[in-house]
């Protein structure tokens, strides 16, 4: 709750837990603001750098393929579908995919008249804004002191790991290779992971406190949330439900003696939120089943989690700090303080759970460590205060140099990777930037064909198509192509030789192939020569692209 009326200095002194001040909302509005602005000015860096004659991508080093994926799926929805279809793989499918998030993307950018690239990055950083709030709600619920909610707060927006220095070594480090893992990082790259993180704060802010009835309407938000979260990313939901199983039971066994009040809570809280993930667990289940398209790309999923150590350079000082400020966490009658270390405790089983998708499962982690650090550097702030009294008679050690210093040495991680983008924005080559030549052909393409008519290409030029064209490709994304590796080589065996047209026609008439986009990747494959071949027609063309339609295409 927030006490609008409030505007005492908050800084100076404890608050109650749940209870913000006006002037506490302005300092989170401050480092909000910071915050986003250093997701934002390397996208300005790189459009002031644009090279003559290209063309900026909108994309960064670890978000250069999946950018172009969640446009496709905005494409779709701007174009008035409600259900979206694979654009990345040719396997006859019908269109039953259901992504609320960019669906609602789509609807923005035609509506405001925005790029979609524009307009995905706007989304972003609106819902960013919006899971910050969320953020310090949760935090001061479990956080009575302001400053300690302010560090929280700092190190959620700011902190990463120890990746700067493992690369030195070659070592491993999540920080660096799974923005999931790191707030920051996923502030920087996905309004999907900001959107399920906000879903993932309001389901576990919503668990009932000490004799708290569990109303509808309390119940309300963390089972709306809970609907949208399976939506629009489902593996958070194994999260949400094995974290609040564990803390449902763990209240039932701490308050076996005190009536049944809070373990009834509990059990009805943790029921509304399963009952708020199943309708989007049951169909997607459908139509897994249902559509081999879709079986086969869940299958194809692997993401493996690193080696622990990855993990532990990943996150880095949070991990001594968060440990130091556990105890506070074990004390007192509000069983919600128990939510942080119960969920740090199930990630680190999950990432590690016999599943394809296991670092998947380390999103949302940071949140209860940075919680946890929060009370470590409180008491680490204590304690040097404390001998610095003893040694010098100093009565104070500023709370805010301290913060800032932490602040800093937790946030190289982040400054790094930001650095590694300004590098690669210099270097004016794709996938970041492309020739202006490109873009006229993918808008060629835009406007002269139907979305359904597949285009043959390399794989490099198939990641853009489907979400700047529009089309589908036969192969271009690692993991929404089917049989991806096989089909890379093919287009290869394709392009690498001049001869087997009959061969050559076959394949095109068999896969339902359109179009073929011939650039200077494809050129790089072999010698063939599609301007000879009389079953293709060149019907576009510019200095660098040609594209021919088949003669045999339906």
């Amino acid at each position: 709750m927030t006490r609008d009326g409030d505007d005492a200095p908050a800084a100076a002194t404890a608050s109650r837990p749940g209870v913000v001040a006006r002037s506490e909302w302005r300092w989170v509005g401050a480092v909000s603001a910071i915050c986003l602005l250093a997701t934002i000015l390397p996208l300005v860096y790189a459009l002031c750098v644009t090279p003559p004659g290209k063309v900026f991508l909108w994309n960064n080093r670890l978000d250069a393929q999946d950018l172009y994926t969640y446009l496709s799926w905005m494409d779709q929805g701007a174009r008035g579908n409600l259900l979206f279809r694979d654009r990345f793989t040719t396997e006859s499918h019908d269109r039953v995919l259901f992504l609320p998030l960019f669906l609602v993307g789509g609807w923005i950018s035609r509506l405001s008249g925005l790029s979609p690239p524009v307009t995905y990055h706007a989304f972003r950083v609106l819902l960013s804004a919006v899971l910050l709030v969320i953020a310090y709600h949760w935090i001061a619920r479990l956080h009575a002191d302001v400053g300690t909610r302010r560090v929280a707060l700092l190190l959620v927006a700011f902190s990463s790991g120890l990746g700067w220095l493992a690369r030195r070594w070659d070592l491993p480090s999540t920080d660096l290779g799974i923005p999931e893992s790191i707030t920051f990082m996923s502030l920087y790259q996905s309004p999907l992971f900001v959107a399920s993180l906000a879903c993932m704060l309001v389901i576990f802010r919503g668990a009932p406190g000490p004799s708290q009835k569990p109303t509808p309407g309390r119940m309300a938000a963390p089972t709306g949330a809970s609907f949208a979260l399976a939506w629009i990313h489902p593996y958070d939901v194994v999260t949400v439900l094995v974290v609040g199983a564990a803390w449902t039971v763990l209240v039932s066994l701490r308050r076996r003696g005190d009536g049944g009040r809070d373990r009834r809570g509990a059990a009805i809280w943790l029921s509304c939120v399963t009952a708020g993930a199943l309708p989007a667990i049951a169909y997607n289940g459908w139509i897994t089943l249902a559509e081999p398209v879709f079986r086969g790309w869940a299958q194809m999923v692997h993401a493996p989690s690193p080696s622990p150590l990855g993990y532990g350079f990943g996150f880095g000082l949070l991990l001594p700090l968060a440990a130091f400020g556990a105890r506070d966490f074990l004390r007192g009658s509000d069983d919600r303080r128990l939510l942080p270390l119960v969920w740090i405790v199930a990630a680190a089983l999950l990432v590690y759970a016999p599943a394809s998708f296991q670092r998947r499962l380390v999103h949302g982690a940071h949140l209860p460590l940075c919680v946890l650090a929060a009370s470590g550097v409180s008491r680490l702030r204590a304690w040097i205060a404390a001998r610095a009294r003893a040694v010098a008679r100093r009565d104070r050690l500023p709370r805010g140099v301290l913060a800032a210093a932490a602040a800093l040495l937790l946030s190289a991680s982040n400054i790094w990777m930001i650095s590694e983008n300004v590098k690669a924005y210099r270097s004016g080559v794709a996938p970041y930037y492309l020739r202006r030549e490109y873009l006229d052909a993918f808008r060629w393409l835009r406007e002269s064909t139907w979305p359904d008519h597949a285009v043959l290409s390399s794989l490099a030029t198939g990641s853009f198509i489907p979400g700047i064209a529009g089309n589908t490709v036969y192969v271009g994304h690692w993991g929404l192509t089917l049989s991806v590796h096989e089909k890379k080589a093919t287009v290869e065996g394709f392009f690498e030789t001049d001869q087997r047209d009959e061969e050559k026609q076959a394949f095109l008439r068999a896969m339902g192939i359109v179009y073929l986009f011939h650039g200077e990747i494809e050129r790089r494959l072999g010698p063939y020569s599609p301007e000879s071949k009389p079953y293709l027609e060149r019907v576009y063309g510019n200095r660098l692209v040609s594209i021919y339609r088949y003669s045999g295409a339906t």
